[in-house]
């Protein structure tokens, strides 16, 4: 049997379908820091899903203010989604939509921080 191949395109539309989804199921909160408008902060029970929304890589294309593309860091993953795709406008608008509260902020970024080290402390642990 051959190897299977993931289709990236197909993997970023379910992963946006998904985070819109749990949105509306009040099941992931979107927070931004109160620093940086352009970033948002995604938390779904102790999963830190970090977006950042970048404006190309001249000085020209910055000070254009037209967004070239969103970013997402997870703990073990990058995706990208440029400006020219649907789902680009999706994200863009969950980023402008997290409220800011700090002291939320904090306290759910702390959870996911202690959440990875109690996965960190466990592994090798059932051998």
């Amino acid at each position: 049997m051959g190897k299977q191949i993931i289709n990236p395109l197909a993997h970023q539309n379910r992963f946006v379908g998904r985070l819109v989804a749990l949105t509306k199921q009040k099941k992931a909160v979107w927070l931004k820091d109160g620093v940086n408008p352009d970033v948002g902060y995604c938390f779904i029970g102790n999963e830190l899903f970090i977006f950042k929304v970048e404006y190309g890589t001249s000085e020209a294309e910055k000070n254009t203010k037209a967004p070239d593309k969103v970013m997402c860091f997870t703990r073990n993953l990058g995706i990208f989604w440029p400006s020219s795709l649907p789902e680009f406008k999706t994200l863009q608008g969950l980023i402008n939509e997290a409220i800011t509260d700090r002291r939320l902020y904090v306290r759910m970024r702390r959870g996911a921080a202690d959440f990875q080290l109690k996965k960190l402390a466990g592994i090798g642990k059932k051998n």
